[in-house]
Parts: structure tokens; C-alpha cells; sequence
């Protein structure tokens, strides 16, 4: 456990509550006779089976993410953790920020928790999205990506990659970057076979010029 609840952890073993760990391979087995109750359990420390007499036998299932998470976060652009739940932009900048604006994260969308941070996690989603709503005008990001049409080959490299879904396909021209969803994260000028996607700033030929002064 982590935080205070070790207490929590402490005064159960005080009031007798037995922690046994035990493999995966080996799980606990119930015995019953009439009303009686009998948990036979392998303790790995002590490398013997243990016999528990019990008046119930409760299980507690683990946590997983919801069937679906993996679709909803293709939907709004947002990546997943290795075990399938939602990821937050900055694990202290931003806890219930996603990585594409507009989209807040809190209770066990985001991790396993306990409902004392679920609920303050929930109101510090609310917050950030209230924050939004009570704004008459949104400023846009000063770096984004732009397509230089006569150079673009029209291969849609850039649509495939853009992680915030920037880049649209309208008929047979060439993309075209919308500026008010683009981030600048330059992944497509970067994916681009031909050149023909630069951003607003931080150009090759500004860093080429930050180069060439750091080295004299």
C-alpha cells in the first residue's frame, strides 16, 4: 500500500487479518463440509499448504480497463499505458490532462484508486474543463505545420501519422493543415518523403543557424 494506508495495512494485521502470499500457480483451494469452511492455501515463505477455517468466502476481483477503452482512445487521439488505461500528458504537470486538448481523465479510467481520489480527481477534471467552457475565445498554438502544395505528392504520409488528427484530405488536392487542432509536434515535416511540410517555427534553417553558433 501506498501513502497513509499502510496504517490501514497495520491495524488489520493488529485485529488479526492473516496476509498470506501465494504464485499464481498455486492458488488457494475451498474445502466444504455442510457450513464449514476450510481455505487451503500455499505459503511461499513457509513452503507448506496452510489450512484456514472461514464463516465466508468473499473475493475481491482486480481492476481492469473497460472493454472498448482501446477504441475510444483511437477516437479521441489519446494513448493508453501498458496495462489499457487512459495516459495523462504530465504525470505532475498536467495528472488529469490527455494529450489532446480538451480531454480530461479521472478515476479508474486512469488508473486503479481509491474513491477519496476519484472524487478529487474528478473535481480537478471538472475544473480544467470549466476553465474552458468560461472562456469567449481560445488562442491557438504559434507553432504549427503548413504544406507546400506545389511540392506535396499527395502520398498522405502526414494524414497516417498526425497524432492530434490535424491534417485533412478534402477531394483530390493536397492536405491541408487545420491550425487550430495542430500542436506543431512536427512528426509530419519530419515523416514528409519530399520536404514539403515545414512549420511555423523551428525551421531547418533555424537550426541549422543554432547549430552553427553553438560550434563557434
Amino acid at each position: 500500500t501506498y501513502g497513509f494506508r499502510e496504517g490501514y495495512y497495520r491495524q488489520a494485521k493488529d485485529r488479526g487479518v492473516r496476509f498470506i502470499p501465494f504464485e499464481p500457480e498455486k492458488p488457494p483451494r475451498l474445502e466444504a463440509d455442510r457450513r464449514a469452511l476450510t481455505v487451503w492455501v500455499t505459503d511461499e515463505l513457509l513452503d507448506r499448504e496452510m489450512g484456514l477455517k472461514a464463516d465466508r468466502l468473499i473475493l475481491s476481483p482486480g481492476i481492469r480497463p473497460a472493454p472498448g477503452s482501446d477504441k475510444v482512445a483511437r477516437q479521441l487521439g489519446i494513448p493508453l499505458t501498458l496495462d489499457g488505461f487512459f495516459l495523462e500528458a504530465h504525470q505532475k504537470l498536467r495528472p488529469v490532462d490527455a494529450i489532446a486538448d480538451g480531454v480530461f481523465i479521472c478515476g479508474l479510467a486512469h488508473y486503479p484508486k481509491s474513491l477519496g481520489e476519484t472524487a478529487a480527481q474528478a473535481q480537478a477534471a471538472a475544473q480544467r474543463a470549466a476553465g474552458l467552457l468560461f472562456q469567449t475565445e481560445l488562442l491557438g498554438s504559434e507553432l504549427t505545420a503548413w504544406i507546400n502544395a506545389g511540392k506535396c505528392r499527395r502520398c498522405l504520409a502526414c494524414y497516417r501519422v498526425c497524432p492530434f488528427g490535424a491534417v485533412e484530405v478534402d477531394g483530390a488536392g493536397p492536405p491541408q493543415v487545420r491550425t487550430e487542432v495542430c500542436r506543431g509536434c512536427g512528426i509530419c515535416a519530419a515523416e514528409c518523403p519530399v520536404g514539403a511540410i515545414r512549420t511555423s517555427r523551428v525551421t531547418e534553417e533555424e537550426l541549422a543557424a543554432q547549430i552553427e553558433a553553438a560550434l563557434w
